[in-house]
């Protein structure tokens, strides 16, 4: 299944209550889509712009969202999924892999949302630890690969006040086409310097029986703080999540927080 044929384009990081605008972009072998919510068919698009409008209701409630590709036979051939009225970070990204041509993607585009409309400052994309070129988050140019080998792609993107976000991607190989992927985080506290490449780690960590672990990318982000709390006070936390952010000079500073740090309140209820 081609994970990476479809991606949504409107990221819902904040309340997401009555008429909102759902939008997804595809890549060339999808023919339809069907949008979901909480595993229900509501819309179904055959075409561009590959948008619709969706009311969600007045309630304040946690929603699921799928969008699913189709071909032509009417088979899936992929999936997009984001929980609604949930923390969520403050930006996110998503990678499309497009114009496929013997089983291996030419080009790749870069999607990203910010809940505070922030504009990307930069952005890098390696492909198998390599830099690609970026000079047009819609066209990155993808060089030939070979369809039986497995390759990474990863991508991050930089916005004002150390915001950042990153998407990762694995296709070929054993998985045949593309799948979304997450790497395994491991927060370091370097002390003398900043390190801001991959080949400055190497030799960092190493598994018990020690066998070296690879590391595919370094991020340094801001710091996060996740308060739990039961369900039913997850609205109203919120709500003051929410209003924390527009005035980050005050309220964040009581909590001894930096600007770029993030507070989230996390919720008991399972999935």
């Amino acid at each position: 299944m081609l994970s990476n044929v479809i991606v949504f384009v409107s990221l819902f990081l904040g309340i997401v209550t009555g008429r909102q605008t759902i939008a997804v972009a595809v890549s060339e072998n999808v023919a339809s889509v069907r949008i979901l919510v909480d595993n229900e068919l509501v819309h179904e698009m055959h075409g561009q712009p590959w948008r619709i409008s969706h009311d969600f209701g007045p309630e304040l409630t946690t929603r699921e969202l799928t969008a699913i590709a189709l071909n032509e036979a009417g088979r899936e051939i992929g999936r997009a999924v984001q929980q609604l009225n949930v923390p969520r970070a403050r930006v996110e990204a998503e990678v499309l892999l497009e114009e496929w041509v013997g089983g291996s993607p030419t080009m790749a585009r870069l999607l990203w949302h910010s809940a505070e409309a922030l504009e990307p400052q930069r952005a890098s994309v390696t492909l198998d630890a390599v830099p690609l070129e970026v000079s047009d988050f819609d066209r990155i140019e993808l060089p030939a690969l070979d369809p039986d080998e497995l390759h990474f792609l990863t991508a991050e993107i930089v916005f004002p006040d150390r915001n950042v976000a990153t998407a990762e991607v694995v296709f070929g190989g054993a998985y045949g086409a593309s799948v979304q992927t997450e790497l395994t985080a491991v927060p370091l506290m370097v002390r003398k310097h900043r390190v801001r490449s991959v080949e400055a780690t190497r030799g960092w960590l190493r598994h018990t029986n020690g066998t070296e672990l690879t590391i595919v990318a370094v991020e340094e982000g801001p710091g996060e703080v996740a308060i739990v709390r039961e369900d039913e006070a997850m609205m109203a936390l919120a709500r003051i999540d929410i209003s924390m952010r527009q005035t980050a000079d005050f309220g964040y500073k009581l909590l001894r927080l930096d600007r770029g740090d993030r507070l989230r309140f996390v919720s008991t209820k399972p999935s």
